[in-house]
């Protein structure tokens, strides 16, 4: 699980880990950066001024299809807000 602090690292390399932009914000950030390097998650080809996230990581934040999930919630009110219960509560 990761601390506050490596989930902003994480996001911020995401976002601009690859600009020059990365270097001023790593500076507040550098006990988090290092950890997410020891454990592999981030990553540096051209030096401690950009962040790279591993292939892996990205590969696990993608996006997935989770039409499922919504397939088996139904909203509470007849609007469609508020929120879902699932169907078998909801008399479908």
């Amino acid at each position: 699980m990761l601390t506050g602090d490596q989930a902003t690292v994480l996001l911020a390399s995401l976002a601009f880990g690859h600009t020059p932009r990365y270097a001023s914000f790593r500076e507040a950030h550098q006990h988090a950066e290092h950890t997410l390097q020891e454990s592999g998650v981030l990553r540096s080809s051209t030096g401690p001024h950009r962040a790279l996230v591993s292939s892996d990581v990205r590969f696990s934040l993608r996006h997935a299809d989770d039409q499922h999930l919504a397939a088996e919630h139904v909203p509470a009110g007849n609007n469609g807000s508020g929120p879902t219960r699932p169907r078998s509560e909801a008399g479908h």
